[in-house]
Order: C-alpha cells, then structure tokens, then sequence
C-alpha cells in the first residue's frame, strides 16, 4: 500500500511550507527531509517528513532546554498533517 505524502516529496527539501495539522496548529516552517521506509518494523509503508520551525501558534508543543543546545529539528507523521501550502504562493495540497 502506497504511503500519502499529501504531495509532500523530497524534491521540495528545502522550501519554506505553512503546514496544517490536525490539532489545529499551523506551523510555517522549512521541509528538511521526506521519508518513506515499505516494509518498515514501525509499520508498513512507515511515512514521516521532518522540518525545521520558523513559527508556530501552538509553541508548547515545542518546549525545549535552550541553554547550549542546537535548534532542534521536529517530524511529524503525514497522518497527523491535512494539508501545506508554499509560503510565497496559495496552494499546496
């Protein structure tokens, strides 16, 4: 069984993306990385993006110890995500 991406895809590594949760969170951020593992010991078909945060309206989601640390990262199954948009443009999936 074929993995949604939503339309998210390697090939946009790198761009700045608005991307909408369930939970209601809207986070602009850039796309790091798209992964997609068949026959993954998580599960078949194992699907997760990660990104890289620019902003967010649910901050808690994200505390972290800033002291001496490098800016984390975060992933994100894609069944968790509705849909995404490129910041500079209306659109997305």
């Amino acid at each position: 069984m074929a993995t949604d991406t939503k339309g998210l895809s390697q090939e946009l590594a790198g761009r700045k993306l608005r991307l909408y949760f369930q939970d209601r969170e809207i986070c602009e951020a850039i796309l790091v990385s798209v992964d997609v593992h068949e026959n993954c010991p998580f599960g078949d078909d194992y699907a997760d993006f990660v990104y890289d945060i620019i902003s967010t309206n649910r901050p808690d989601k994200y505390k972290t110890d800033k002291a001496n640390k490098p800016k984390p990262v975060y992933a994100a199954a894609f069944k968790f995500l509705d849909r995404w948009e490129f910041l500079d443009s209306i659109g997305g999936y």
